[in-house]
């Protein structure tokens, strides 16, 4: 499949005038997604090392402040970016099921994506299907004990800001 085709439901949701999100994979990199704000939180090698891009298939954890707060998954196949929203974010523990709502891809350079998306221009939809998002291997604690993140305090890994810096330092521009 071409990727225009991959893209062609990301780019129908987005009016590319009024908002930063890149328009398809060769975009320049602009962490986050939505109506509001969001920042990436880490960016993965297939490894698990965190760090930048490399040949291998890649993945990324969005905070993403919109109407709820939530979090989304992308996952690099070929050439796009796979999205699953998930409503109580990802667990560090392997005892935790979260639910995963797949979304429409996304671009490649989505992954770097760090903004505030005007209102009306959030593309997510409801998935007709949902997965469960389950941790592989030993759990990890948070600094509160829980193996979920508290995505108010969460940086970004690109910028070190948090959700409410990147939203004042929009609204300053």
């Amino acid at each position: 499949m071409r990727r225009t085709d991959r893209l062609r439901t990301y780019r129908s949701k987005r009016d590319f005038g009024r908002t930063e999100e890149p328009s398809d994979a060769a975009s320049a990199s602009a962490t986050g997604t939505g109506t509001g704000t969001g920042t990436g939180t880490e960016l993965y090698g297939p490894d698990g090392s965190v760090g930048p891009a490399s040949e291998e298939p890649r993945f990324v954890v969005q905070i993403h402040d919109a109407s709820t707060m939530h979090f989304d998954f992308r996952l690099q196949v070929d050439d796009v970016l796979k999205s699953l929203s998930i409503p109580k974010g990802p667990s560090t523990s392997p005892k935790d099921k979260r639910l995963a709502v797949p979304t429409e891809d996304h671009p490649l350079a989505y992954e770097d994506f760090e903004g505030v998306i005007p209102e009306g221009e959030y593309g997510g939809d409801d998935g007709e299907e949902a997965w469960l998002l389950v941790r592989k291997g030993e759990q990890r604690v948070t600094a509160d004990g829980s193996g979920t993140p508290d995505p108010r305090r969460a940086r970004s890994v690109h910028s070190g800001r948090t959700l409410a810096q990147v939203a004042a330092d929009v609204r300053k521009e």
